[in-house]
């Protein structure tokens, strides 16, 4: 899923695809979706979370706390 984060140059130009296969292994900026396959990535990305017997409040794509009867997450996944 974050094969869309990774081809997007230090300047933040975001590529068409990046041929990670080892003997190109380099940013392509002509072949490829790259629109499309942002948006998939954006429109994917989520924080779940969930309660175990054994670990207590647990968060997929975020940090969690609980304060009392509250449980506060800081989402994580695609945040600045």
């Amino acid at each position: 899923m974050l094969g869309s984060i990774s081809n997007i140059t230090e300047d933040g130009f975001g590529s068409a695809a990046f041929h990670a296969f080892p003997s190109p292994l380099q940013i392509d900026g002509l072949l490829g979706d790259y629109g499309s396959n942002f948006f998939g990535y954006a429109v994917n990305t989520e924080t779940y979370i969930t309660m175990s017997k054994e670990l207590g409040c647990l968060s997929f794509g975020g940090n969690i706390k609980k304060e009392g009867d509250w449980i506060h997450v800081k989402i994580t996944i695609g945040a600045n």
